[in-house]
């Protein structure tokens, strides 16, 4: 008995130590690590409506039309409607010379059913440095089970009545304040930025 233990304990050490053993075992464990990630970080970004939003406006600055879409959840080209919403927003970035933005915060104004509104304020980095305050609204819809941004087409009366009721309170809160603040301040240090702007996207 003795003898057979030992032989065990000799071909287990063999085995433990065959190249080709530890190879294989690297590239299962490689394949286990990258299937994890891949299942985290697909639908990641789709779990919650403000995940979706954040995601959106950071493709926007990159110009990632495809991670924008896919925001939307199209996979495809799309419809033009979705096509000429995708574009406008990438030049509107451009059109800043925007390269980076900051999220500062981002919450919801009003459920209703499966649809959820988002605000979000976000600082563009710009060439020479400044940081541009943002606060825009998304509307977000869940289908099964995940959460995908609406084309301004599929916003309904309603929703935009809705939004318009939620939006006046929460202009009232801190968050807003705080970004009309400094938004402000922008625009006296920069005055005719938005005309300079709006210049860029006629042209």
């Amino acid at each position: 008995m003795a003898n057979h233990k030992g032989s065990q304990r000799k071909k287990k050490k063999s085995l433990a130590k065959d190249p080709r053993i530890l190879a294989a075992a690297g590239v299962i464990l490689l394949a286990a690590v990258l299937l994890i990630l891949f299942l985290r970080g697909c639908g990641l970004s789709h779990r919650s409506p403000e995940r979706i939003v954040e995601a959106l406006v950071k493709a926007g600055v990159r110009g990632d039309e495809k991670a924008m879409k896919d925001c939307y959840g199209v996979r495809t080209e799309g419809p033009a409607e979705l096509q000429e919403e995708v574009k406008a927003r990438i030049q509107y970035y451009k059109a800043h010379n925007a390269d980076r933005l900051s999220i500062r915060d981002c919450g919801r104004l009003f459920e209703e059913e499966d649809s959820v509104c988002i605000y979000v304020i976000y600082d563009l980095r710009l060439e020479d440095g400044q940081e541009y305050p943002c606060c825009e609204t998304f509307m977000t819809q869940k289908r099964e089970g995940s959460f995908y941004v609406l084309t301004a087409e599929q916003v309904t009366e309603d929703m935009q009545e809705l939004s318009s009721v939620h939006y006046e309170a929460f202009m009232e809160t801190e968050a807003y304040r705080s970004y009309a603040k400094e938004y402000d301040t922008f625009i006296r240090k920069n005055p005719g930025y938005e005309d300079k702007i709006a210049g860029k996207l006629n042209s």
